[in-house]
């Protein structure tokens, strides 16, 4: 109708009021950022626990990958909740697998105590 030159006023209307309809009919809720914000953020920490330091490196890549990726996904002002979701559930699960013992300093303390 908006590129017919002849379109009736009827027309235009019942096109405006469908479109109406159809906008007002949408009902995706908004998408929560809140998990994987805090996923995100929590990066400095978790980088300081034994478990992210004293893992494999490539466990080490896994998990500052899927931050990076999650933090696409938070500026994406487009973001489905899907999306979000995927990427917070991306960095848990590489969160997880991080597998650093905790280090062992018995040795050197009693080397340092004799």
């Amino acid at each position: 109708v908006l590129n017919n030159d002849s379109a009736t006023q009827s027309e235009v209307d019942s096109a405006t009021t469908a479109i109406n309809n159809a906008k007002s009919a949408l009902d995706g809720e908004t998408t929560d950022k809140s998990a994987l914000e805090t996923a995100v953020n929590d990066q400095s920490d978790v980088q300081k626990t034994s478990a992210y330091y004293n893992a494999s490196d490539d466990k080490k890549q896994a998990y500052d990958d899927a931050v990076s990726a999650g933090q696409k996904v938070l500026n994406n002002d487009s973001a489905t909740q899907s999306e979000v979701d995927s990427a917070t559930s991306a960095i848990n699960n590489a969160k997880s697998a991080l597998d650093g013992e905790t280090t062992d300093k018995s040795a050197l303390e009693t080397a340092v105590n004799d």
